[in-house]
């Protein structure tokens, strides 16, 4: 099986530049020999404060739970709960909005720009569209993609937000982003927004304790290149500790673009294997049923409720911690 920490990962000498200068604009890199870079107070190059940032996201857009529909080309929260969003069935405690460059839902020739983790769900799809329709994020890019073009760097072209519930205690398991669909020698970007930092962490190789382990304050961001990524992995563990407040993040990628008309058929093939799964967990019930004693009456009654207990979606489970950003 395919592991790229199995590799040598050298950054080209054109990358390495990039990071180089978010050094000299005042970052530093947690990990030496990393190309690997934090920023403090990064937001307010922008003159944008975290707090406000988060709070308009949450006022202003709807939150899907549970299996209320997607809605297609509309800037809204998917629920951890959601059945689009549960990671292999479980619920995830946490909640994302998905933004790209561009709006593929209105122009045949744009690209749509979706990073593909393990275990994604591709009706969750439905949910991204053009952060020219969310003045917040676009505000933000605005002032990134000024920032990449003066270090020379890709531009980003997909933003996923996630917000953490101050009551929210999960966290992000150990990881490094997949990078079959991230675009070689391009930038990965988290900035931290809300009223509260969570602790992150990064691991050199597979060594099973944090090489760097330090909450990163509101405001703050760390940017890595796809080849340090891939050479070390990074985490924002369970949270034990009483917060005041919310937290969440921006991540920024830039992302290999792929059709529409092929979303559509991964979202049908998808459909498809979820109702021949569904029918599966249907069938199960009523056979293990007529397998019991009873009356009659009593096995249709539980025959009914067998039926119900068949979720829409993946079954939910207690919160989970994922490896998806």
């Amino acid at each position: 099986m395919y592991n790229p920490r199995d590799l040598k990962h050298v950054d080209s000498s054109e990358v390495t530049q990039q990071l180089n200068k978010f050094v000299q604009m005042g970052g530093r890199r947690p990990i030496p020999g990393y190309n690997i870079v934090v920023l403090d107070n990064f937001l307010s190059r922008f003159e944008m404060d975290p707090k406000t940032f988060q709070e308009s996201l949450i006022q202003k857009y709807p939150i899907r739970h549970g299996e209320e529909p997607i809605v297609r080309d509309d800037v809204q929260w998917v629920a951890g709960d959601h059945g689009a969003l549960r990671y292999r069935g479980n619920v995830l405690g946490r909640e994302k909005i998905w933004l790209q460059r561009g709006n593929p839902w209105l122009d045949d020739e744009q690209p749509f720009y979706y990073y593909f983790y393990t275990g994604v769900q591709y009706r969750v799809l439905d949910a991204q569209t053009s952060w020219d329709k969310c003045p917040e994020v676009n505000m933000l890019m605005n002032g990134m993609d000024a920032l990449y073009e003066s270090v020379g760097a890709k531009l980003a072209n997909q933003a996923i937000v996630t917000r953490y519930r101050n009551e929210d205690k999960s966290g992000i398991g150990k990881h490094y982003d997949k990078p079959k669909s991230i675009v070689e020698d391009s930038l990965i970007t988290v900035v931290k927004t809300g009223e509260t930092g969570r602790t992150f962490n990064l691991y050199e190789g597979d060594n099973e304790k944090p090489t760097w382990s330090q909450v990163l304050p509101p405001g703050s961001a760390l940017i890595m290149s796809l080849e340090a990524n891939l050479a070390t992995r990074h985490e924002v563990p369970a949270d034990d500790e009483e917060r005041c407040g919310d937290a969440g993040s921006i991540v920024l990628r830039t992302i290999e673009g792929i059709s529409v008309a092929e979303i559509d058929k991964k979202q049908r093939a998808s459909e498809r294997a979820r109702e021949r799964a569904q029918e599966k967990k249907r069938s199960r019930h009523v056979h293990e049923l007529d397998d019991s004693d009873g009356e009659p009456a009593a096995q249709v009654a539980r025959v009914e409720l067998a039926e119900q207990a068949v979720p829409e979606g993946p079954m939910q489970a207690p919160y989970f911690s994922s490896d998806s950003d």
